[in-house]
């Protein structure tokens, strides 16, 4: 497949870039490149203002990473998160791309209690202006999905760390190798119309509704309970669900409209 990544440089970005590079054709695209990765080849473009034709052009699925990350300033969740994704939608549905793997969040239920288990009827429930921008990009794809025929996901990704670093991502963590196999899974799978995917690793402690999974052929294989005994000898609390009573964590514990 040819597969554009935007947000290419950042820290799922580039994760991605490297478990995809030599199994399909990547472009990937940024508005800066990191300054952990510089020897990324990268297309510079801003998508919320550049012309997007011909970063489309020939690309049969998008992986859309790109925007900012848990910001509660509206204005710039705005450009970055809702604006940007509206004109690659846009720029997706002319150019013919088949399917878009869209970045949203656990933080489009974050209001919901810690406890919940992850499913794909949890009501909408954002706990920041991020998490609101995540929701609406969700409703965008889901549009572009019924009214013009993109293949669309929108992929909750939770807590993507090299190892969890707290009680909470005992549940919610998201390996790097697991994020490849969702990513791999997501884009290749027969899946039409628009569909939610949760960005989680096999965690014992995390009580899930598989059938996402197996409809795409998902199967991770990392525990995040791996790592309860480095976490308790490191002095947190493992027994509890998470150290917040809200499923965003401190994201949704977080004052401000």
């Amino acid at each position: 497949m040819n597969i554009l990544i935007t947000g290419a440089s950042g820290r799922i970005g580039s994760a991605l870039a490297d478990g995809l590079q030599g199994r399909h054709d990547l472009r990937l695209t940024d508005r800066v490149i990191a300054a952990n990765a510089p020897d990324l080849s990268c297309v510079i473009a801003d998508l919320a203002t550049d012309d997007l034709a011909g970063l489309c052009d020939g690309i049969d699925a998008i992986v859309h990473l790109a925007g900012h990350p848990n910001s509660r300033d509206w204005a710039i969740v705005d450009e970055a998160n809702v604006l940007a994704s509206r004109r690659l939608a846009e720029a997706a549905v002319r150019a013919g791309v088949s399917r878009f793997l869209y970045a949203s969040s656990i933080h489009v239920c974050g209001l919901l209690p810690a406890d919940v288990p992850f499913s794909e009827d949890l009501p909408y429930a954002p706990d920041s202006p991020y998490g609101v921008s995540k929701a609406m990009v969700e409703m965008l794809l889901r549009y572009a999905a019924e009214r013009h025929g993109l293949s669309t996901v929108a992929w909750r990704i939770c807590s993507f760390r090299p190892e969890p670093g707290n009680a909470r991502e005992l549940r919610t963590w998201l390996s790097p190798a697991d994020m490849v196999r969702c990513a791999e899974a997501a884009l290749t799978a027969d899946l039409p119309g628009f569909s939610t995917l949760w960005g989680l690793s096999n965690n014992s402690r995390a009580p899930i509704d598989r059938s996402g999974w197996d409809r795409i052929g998902y199967t991770p294989q990392d525990d995040a309970q791996a790592h309860a005994d480095r976490l308790h000898s490191a002095g947190f609390d493992v027994s509890l669900v998470s150290e917040w009573p809200l499923l965003g964590g401190a994201v949704a514990d977080a004052a401000g409209f």
